[in-house]
Formats: C-alpha cells, sequence, structure tokens
C-alpha cells in the first residue's frame, strides 16, 4: 500500500536516525549477504536486486542500518529455508535470518551468546509457531497436545517446525513457500498446518478468499526467537563486525522508531 507522504517522511527521517545512532569498532568496510525466504524479504528480487528501492521493507532496513553502524554493506539473498540453510553450510553466503536456536545448527552456525545460551536480547524477533486447520480437520489442540486420528501436516522445508511436528506425534510432510503451503492444507493434502504465523497471515491477508477455510487452534505451540546466524567460519574471520552487528540489532530494535518504522509496512500494526 502507498504510504500517504507525510507518514513517509517520518519514516524516512527514522531509518536515518536509525543508521547514525552507533560509533563502529570496525575500521575497514565489509561486504555481508544474508538469505532468508521470498516471504520475508518480498522486494528483494531472486538476483538479489530490489524492486522497490524507496521501500525495500523493514528487515531490509533495519539490517542495512545495523550493518552500515558498523562498516558493513549488507545484501540480500532469497531461498527457501532448507536451501539457505545449506548455503550458510557451504560459505556461500555469510549467514542467515531469522533462524531459531537448535543443537543441529549450532554445529554449523553461530549464535549471539550470554552466559552460554543464545541471547534473546539480540534476537531478530520473537515468533510463534501456530497449528492451522482446514475444516474437515479432525486434529484438536488443547495447549498440551495434539489429539486427532489422521496426523499428517504440512510443515515447511528444512525449519524448526519439523522436530516440534514429530515432538508432538505429528507427521510432516514437508514443502516449501507458504504460499504453497497455505494451499496445499485448503485442498486437504493434509490434516493441518504447522507454520510461523505471522506468514501464514500474510498469505492469508494477500488473498481474503482462503480464510473461510483456514482456521488457527489456540494457543500457539511454541515461542522461539529468530536470530542473525552466522557461518562459524564468517564469524571466526570477523568476530568484532559479527558482535557489533548483533549489537546494534539490538539496540535498534530498542528504539521507538523501529516500531514506528514496521507500523509504516504493516498498515499501522506491529508485526515483525
Amino acid at each position: 500500500m502507498k504510504q500517504p507522504v507525510s507518514a513517509f517522511l517520518v519514516t524516512a527521517a527514522a531509518v536515518a536516525g536509525l543508521s547514525g545512532l552507533f560509533a563502529s569498532p570496525v575500521a575497514a568496510q565489509t561486504r555481508m549477504s544474508l538469505v532468508t525466504i521470498p516471504e520475508s524479504i518480498p522486494a528483494v528480487r531472486p538476483d538479489g536486486s530490489i524492486s522497490t528501492p524507496d521501500r525495500p521493507g523493514f528487515r531490509v532496513e533495519v539490517l542495512r542500518a545495523a550493518g552500515k553502524s558498523c562498516n558493513a554493506t549488507v545484501s540480500f539473498v532469497p531461498a527457501p529455508w532448507q536451501r539457505a540453510m545449506e548455503l550458510v553450510k557451504s560459505g556461500t553466503v555469510d549467514g542467515a535470518f531469522s533462524a531459531s536456536w537448535s543443537e543441529e545448527r549450532e554445529t554449523f552456525g553461530a549464535f549471539p551468546v550470554k552466559n552460554g545460551t543464545p541471547d534473546p536480547a539480540k534476537a531478530m524477533k520473537g515468533y510463534s509457531y501456530s497449528l492451522f486447520v482446514h475444516p474437515d480437520s479432525k486434529l484438536r489442540w488443547d495447549g498440551k497436545a495434539v489429539t486427532g486420528s489422521e496426523r499428517k501436516v504440512i510443515v515447511e522445508r528444512g525449519s524448526a517446525g519439523i522436530a516440534l511436528a514429530t515432538r508432538l506425534g505429528l507427521e510432516p510432510v514437508e514443502a516449501s513457500g507458504y504460499a504453497n503451503m497455505v494451499r496445499m492444507l485448503v485442498e486437504k493434502r493434509a490434516q493441518g498446518l504447522v507454520a510461523v504465523d505471522v506468514h501464514v497471515d500474510r498469505v492469508l491477508a494477500d488473498d481474503p478468499r482462503l480464510g473461510s477455510s483456514v482456521k488457527e487452534l489456540q494457543p500457539a505451540l511454541e515461542a522461539k526467537h529468530g536470530y542473525v546466524m552466522f557461518g562459524k567460519p564468517y564469524y571466526q574471520a570477523n568476530k568484532a563486525l559479527v558482535e557489533c552487528f548483533w549489537k546494534s540489532l539490538a539496540e535498534i530494535r530498542a528504539k521507538p522508531a523501529y516500531k514506528e518504522l514496521v507500523r509504516s509496512y504493516n498498515n499501522g500494526e506491529f508485526v515483525e
């Protein structure tokens, strides 16, 4: 949606303020490539160029601002999540977002740590996995256990939702692309969908006709934190830069201008 001129000017000023908040301990300009799913950076084309440079998305703006504060130029790569993890493992890209911590990811990725555990204060966002069902689904969720004789659920390929669904006794059917996953649920190709709630909400907002065929069961299955995870070799070679980046990201997210920026992209709502 095109923003009113006054709102755009306020947002532009806020972003300018964000990018100039910090003094960088890193002397030389460094390139930093970050991969994420296309739904998180819809303005970024497959070749990395941006279709709407003046309004590239709040994640792009914030991560660029954090990079600028640490003398880093941030570029973006859209890819399905499993592919994103492979790109980090291979060193093709420097990092990925928003990655929740897991023992498996820690074998190849570096996370911001405090007292030996991931530091939520330096996360990129908090989010939740929820169970979505179609009108004829037999699955039920009471906040403790999922019941129902047919257990197949759609889950994003390579995501933390696979382990979550398995832990709940469900049978994950892996797929890529949230629009595709929601369509699979509407077509009743599984009993449910275990997914990040904000991504499903965005698909439904883009195509309201699907809303009557998709129901989110409450409460959420699990709350998580999503981090900018860097490949270990990149972290080892650029420790000062990465630590500066995580710190700057945390400070940016703590500022009122951050919420103002996010709302400007979400019709006034604060939805990360």
